[in-house]
């Protein structure tokens, strides 16, 4: 495959990434989504100064929170020598790449949607947006360590997220594509509603560039950790604590926290915290989090943690195999809360989205424990 057009980037500076065959909205072509789920095509730049072993790449839709209250896998592959992927390698390179579980496996003790027994459990799983358009992301991991797979071994998020974090990532890229609403007809012909939105496209550059911010940390994630003893104990509830080391202009951030404890369980990461804060006197805009939207994903009392169903919240959970990891992503804006629309009545992590699509700036993700 041809990838002149992407140039080696330093590990201070974010893989660029292109897909193929998308229109000028950003949509997936209609070979990837609907009832077709053949992988897209895509390409990105190497990290040079240090020699990536393997690339990683995972496709996620945070914008299901909006749909179902949590979000949704669509495609975990490890074991990527080269920077990228032929169409429909999902299906056509099974023998070389090691591919996790989507949120539609059958190998989930706890399923959210209807298990699709047709289709293999560890393939990429098309797009199907059932409210609205969704922006999709699409993470490119560069590794520093091979890895060593067991392709007999099912493979969850937790796996593919702990497997890249030991294999020490050298640098990352995300890009968000979209896919139009879609519905079955009475003939279960896929329709699809406009491929044309005004907030196509999340960054600010149309072409997805974006400045890496430099680190970001949370400070005190284990004292969002509770069982129903903490939570009757407690009457103030310590407010999360991140810092953000970034050298851009942004004036805002939008923080979103994820965690991937009870894959394996759900097939989905939960959102634990989504907030947009204002850099200048931290105001904010809060969205709830996943167990804000779905009482079914705890045996907890929803009446205990209802305090915190907007701000930083992780449930302990007899079913968790270990503790996880935690995902923090971060988006930096090019402006003030104030001038942000205030149009959208989405409570979940997509009305986040909604918020701050053509305004980032800036971006980050993190794996930390």
């Amino acid at each position: 495959m041809n990838n002149k057009f992407l140039h080696a980037v330093p590990i201070n500076s974010p893989i660029q990434i292109k897909v193929e065959n998308l229109d000028q909205f950003y949509n997936f072509a209609p070979t990837s989504i609907g009832l077709n789920h053949f992988s897209p095509q895509m390409a990105w730049s190497p990290t040079k100064l240090a020699q990536a072993a393997s690339y990683a790449i995972s496709i996620i839709d945070y914008e299901a929170s909006g749909a179902m209250g949590v979000p949704f896998v669509h495609w975990l592959a490890l074991n990527i020598f080269e920077p990228y992927i032929k169409f429909n390698d999902s299906k056509l390179n099974k023998g070389n790449l090691y591919q996790g579980e989507h949120t539609a496996s059958q190998y989930l003790t706890h399923p959210l949607v209807e298990i699709n027994n047709e289709l293999a459990h560890n393939q990429y799983y098309a797009p199907f947006p059932p409210n609205k358009n969704h922006k999709y992301e699409i993470k490119i991991y560069a590794l520093k360590h091979k890895i060593s797979t067991n392709r007999n071994l099912v493979m969850h998020l937790s796996d593919f997220e702990r497997t890249i974090y030991d294999a020490k990532v050298l640098n990352m890229g995300v890009f968000y594509v979209n896919s139009p609403k879609l519905s079955l007809d009475s003939n279960n012909i896929v329709v699809e509603s406009s491929r044309e939105y005004d907030n196509y496209h999340l960054f600010k550059a149309v072409d997805n560039s974006y400045h890496q911010i430099e680190d970001v940390k949370v400070l005190n994630i284990k004292q969002h950790i509770y069982d129903e003893a903490k939570l009757l104990e407690n009457t103030k509830f310590p407010k999360a604590k991140i810092k953000i080391i970034d050298s851009s202009s942004a004036k805002s951030y939008a923080v979103m926290i994820t965690s991937n404890h009870l894959s394996h369980k759900f097939g989905v990461p939960l959102v634990n915290f989504a907030q947009i804060i204002d850099k200048a006197n931290e105001q904010r805009i809060k969205f709830k989090n996943s167990y804000g939207l779905r009482a079914d994903l705890t045996d907890i009392n929803p009446d205990l943690y209802q305090p915190l169903v907007d701000d930083l919240l992780i449930l302990k959970d007899k079913d968790a195999r270990y503790k996880g990891l935690y995902t923090i992503h971060v988006y930096g804006l090019d402006c003030e809360l104030s001038e942000l629309s205030k149009t959208s009545e989405d409570e979940s992590v997509a009305g986040m989205f909604d918020l701050i699509s053509k305004h980032v700036i800036a971006y980050t993700s993190k794996l930390f424990k």
